[in-house]
């Protein structure tokens, strides 16, 4: 494919030369032992940061095959951002790497997933509506219950005509809750609501009395528990998962009718979620201007929600330290200073870079603006990346565990990337602000 590509953009495809042979007779053990033998060979040959820089480049080269996937359900496929993915996939199964080389393709990865998410917005208002402010209900009330866990909104509007003569309310959960602010999911009557922000599918899965969907990527961790009642149409499907075959629904529909349902109405508040862009939009422009002249003296713009309590802690006090003419964008952790823009995308990355595209066709990032990141995985480093390739100047993250992201990685990001370790508020405000002098 990688060979193929090249030749019809006129691009030089560069071969492996390594010293292992693959054929029709080539088993699985056989594969992984000639794998393992590269590894060994390329391992003692390469320097320490030199294999932090791959690991960076995998994780980019990760999130950029998510989003064309995801921007391949619209019916669009990304030739380029396959082309790049392959010439990633390429260079680093080469014996020598170089360090600049590699460098340099994340950054090219980080500009093309940045297209690729402004993207995945502009296909998904095309085809489910605008997006609009909406407040959605966490509550439940009696009845039979689908639950459709995952970020696949085609399965969602799927279940929602297949249900909508029925008596059976539909819930979104994980990553589905933002299809509530967009216009064309609005008009169902039958999507009751949003079920669980725990982020525990363990939880809220085992406290589901209806049948569940997955619906695209989802947490694994919990699917031996409920053998008959969990159903997917994914290629790949785990032990104890009923498939949808043939987009046939009717297994799943008849299993909420014979489930016992929510045998009585629960009250468990609502939330706001989503944006007008007639509100929004026109604030990001007076937001550019004023910090243009100098009426805001420094912008926060604050990441996704990682439902963590310490941090929910740590930005009301970072809340509480900001000067008057300083100004915070949060698509996490809200409050009601004046001073303060909030915007709920339930976590939908491609919404949050959207809204970042649209402020920076204002004003260029530059030193007057400090991004901090509230969660720490593969996404994160790519939105990392991302913000060093846009040249943002000020970055900072939470904390990593050493068992979610390799401790020697890390501190790569942070000398080469230029990312800061968030500590205290009091003494990261303290740095934003001497750096800003």
């Amino acid at each position: 494919m990688y060979s193929n590509i090249s030749l019809k953009s006129g691009k030089k495809a560069v071969l492996l030369d390594l010293p292992i042979n693959f054929d029709e007779k080539t088993t699985l053990t056989k594969s992984i032992s000639l794998g393992e033998k590269v590894f060994l060979l390329k391992y003692n040959r390469t320097s320490h940061e030199v294999r932090n820089i791959v690991e960076i480049l995998i994780s980019e080269s990760k999130c950029l095959s998510y989003n064309i996937l995801k921007l391949n359900e619209y019916s669009f496929f990304d030739m380029n951002g396959v082309y790049l993915v392959l010439k990633s996939l390429n260079l680093i199964n080469h014996l020598d790497l170089n360090y600049d080389k590699i460098f340099s393709q994340i950054t090219k990865l980080a500009k093309h997933d940045y297209k690729v998410k402004v993207e995945i917005a502009d296909m998904m208002f095309k085809t489910f509506g605008e997006i609009s402010a909406k407040t959605v209900s966490l509550s439940t009330r009696s009845g039979n219950a689908i639950l459709v866990s995952g970020n696949n909104f085609f399965d969602l509007k799927e279940i929602l005509e297949l249900t909508k003569d029925k008596n059976i309310d539909v819930y979104t959960h994980s990553n589905l809750l933002v299809a509530h602010s967009l216009r064309g999911f609005q008009e169902y009557k039958n999507l009751v609501g949003h079920f669980g922000l725990t982020e525990n599918n363990i939880v809220d899965f085992a406290s589901f009395p209806g049948s569940i969907l997955l619906a695209g990527t989802h947490k694994n961790s919990s699917d031996y528990l409920y053998r008959g009642r969990i159903f997917s149409r994914d290629y790949i499907i785990h032990s104890g998962i009923t498939p949808i075959i043939n987009d046939d629904y009717s297994p799943l529909i008849s299993s909420s009718l014979s489930a016992k349902g929510f045998k009585k109405n629960n009250q468990r508040g609502e939330i706001l979620l989503g944006f007008d862009k007639e509100v929004i939009f026109p604030k990001l422009r007076e937001l550019s201007k004023k910090l243009k002249s100098g009426e805001i003296s420094h912008l926060y713009i604050i990441g996704i929600n990682s439902y963590s309590e310490i941090q929910k802690n740590y930005f009301n006090q970072f809340f509480g330290l900001l000067n008057d003419d300083e100004f915070v964008i949060t698509f996490s952790h809200t409050s009601t200073r004046k001073n303060i823009l909030n915007i709920n995308v339930a976590n939908f990355i491609p919404l949050v870079t959207y809204i970042l595209s649209e402020f920076i066709k204002n004003y260029t990032l530059d030193e007057k603006i400090t991004f901090i990141l509230t969660t720490c995985d593969v996404m994160t480093i790519s939105s990392l990346v991302m913000l060093k390739a846009m040249e943002a100047q000020s970055i900072y993250m939470c904390p990593c565990p050493p068992y979610i992201m390799n401790p020697s990685v890390f501190e790569l990001l942070k000398d080469k990337f230029g990312v800061k370790e968030t500590s205290s508020p009091k003494q990261d405000i303290a740095r934003i602000r001497n750096i800003k002098k």
